[in-house]
């Protein structure tokens, strides 16, 4: 009996341990997402490239040392007056060491500011990719919550209309009903199924989503946890007192100026004089065994300037081109701002008209649970019969979908209104769960 009753104890823990671990919160798929997710792995290798890069860059300002060696078998012309070994073949070694030291080039430091810029983009590129990311699983667990409890609700109605089915069959077979009540129920009670079978697609296609933002890392077993909350506008407008909002576009399109800039002054570089100074370290000799001999060594150093002259016009095509980029940047600055702006405050009517709809819907559902109460006592008193009760527990259960379905649009809302503002969604879902 002992055993038996320590078996049970140790079947009903693992039984939790097991149901708790293929339960997942938002916030544990949110963290999952942010480790898995190829593209944010790939934004992550972009960032790593960009650093690489500027070591790049930076291996241009450095000198740069050659080795040549070269063996050459040669002849002269006798009738030249020069003719070297009497007119005979010879040959002829040589070794070359040069050093070569850029000391102006123009847009050498704009290579690396820019190289700067495009790593602070880069940064927020994967930022704004994670925000993309987490509004749309975001979108896809609620999606989830919203159509398990949609299917819960018409899971209730179908067993009611089944019961009010059996009571309108019992009152026409005995002659207190019509066959009118008996279609309609049926009709009723049909026309659910379709619905079950819509909100389990939904379910479905939501579960999907979700494992396609964790990278596939997910089983089909796993259940999430969570519910529609009702948060008011107001508490978040109190949330994001104390909280500074970033607009990843606005300064991803800041660093669009700078770079812009900085690539004019790159690519002009071979329109203006740069300076640089060889040095040459030499060995000549016609034999091998001599060539890196002391009489055979000689050296120079000079410093080089180079002024391009003609170009056909390369440099006022490039500034031409510049000033065209940088209006169209203009332009798209200008629309980035009414467009940010159009949003956030689309979000926020759209906020205010679902509380609207909501405290609508508070009231009628605090009538609808009035009339079950009074249903029940009248059918308890045996004023009215099951049918006429059933069809108040419908109506009840109805008014409970639109709730379902309005917070859902509700919560929508709100993470538009944090994902357009520059608010952290981080913070909407603490508050949501």
């Amino acid at each position: 009996m002992f055993k038996v009753c320590c078996y049970t104890v140790i079947t009903f823990f693992l039984s939790l341990n097991n149901s708790s671990a293929n339960e997942m919160k938002l916030t544990e798929l949110i963290k999952i997402a942010e480790d898995r997710n190829e593209l944010l792995l790939m934004q992550k290798e972009k960032n790593n490239q960009v650093s690489i890069e500027k070591n790049l860059i930076k291996a241009k300002l450095y000198p740069t040392l050659n080795f040549q060696l070269n063996a050459l078998r040669n002849k002269d012309a006798v009738f030249s007056g020069s003719a070297r070994m009497g007119g005979d073949a010879y040959n002829f070694y040589q070794s070359q060491l040069r050093l070569v030291q850029n000391l102006y080039v123009y847009g050498s430091l704009s290579s690396l500011e820019l190289n700067n810029i495009q790593e602070k983009n880069e940064i927020i590129n994967y930022e704004m990719s994670k925000k993309q990311i987490k509004h749309n699983l975001i979108t896809a667990f609620y999606q989830y919550i919203l159509n398990r409890n949609i299917k819960n609700h018409l899971e209730k109605s179908r067993a009611i209309m089944a019961q009010s089915l059996k009571a309108a069959e019992d009152r026409y077979q005995t002659g207190r009903g019509q066959l009118l009540d008996v279609l309609q129920i049926k009709t009723e009670y049909e026309l659910i199924n379709p619905e079950l079978v819509s909100s389990q697609k939904a379910i479905d296609q939501a579960l999907s989503k979700v494992n396609y933002y964790l990278s596939n890392t997910i089983d089909d077993q796993i259940q999430f946890v969570g519910d529609l909350k009702l948060i008011k506008f107001n508490d978040v407008i109190n949330l994001l007192k104390n909280n500074h909002s970033v607009v990843l576009e606005q300064e991803a399109l800041d660093l669009k100026f700078k770079s812009l800039q900085l690539q004019n002054e790159v690519e002009q570089s071979s329109d203006y004089p740069s300076l640089k100074l060889v040095g040459d370290y030499l060995f000549n000799n016609y034999k091998k065994s001599d060539l890196f001999s002391d009489p055979s060594h000689s050296w120079a150093i000079s410093l080089q300037l180079s002024i391009p002259l003609f170009s056909g016009f390369s440099s006022h095509f490039t500034q031409k081109r510049f000033l065209s980029e940088k209006s169209q940047l203009q332009y798209y600055k200008r629309d980035l701002e009414k467009s940010l702006a159009l949003n956030q405050i689309q979000s926020e009517k759209n906020i205010e008209a679902t509380e609207a709809s909501l405290k609508s819907a508070l009231s009628a559902l605090s009538l609808a649970e009035k009339s079950q109460v009074e249903a029940l006592k009248n059918y308890k008193l045996a004023t009215i019969d099951l049918l006429q009760y059933l069809k108040v527990e419908q109506s009840l259960l109805q008014a409970q979908k639109n709730i379902e379905i309005l917070k859902h649009q509700s919560i929508m809302h709100l993470v538009d209104y944090f994902y357009h503002s520059g608010f952290s969604i981080d913070e909407l879902v603490k508050k949501l769960e």
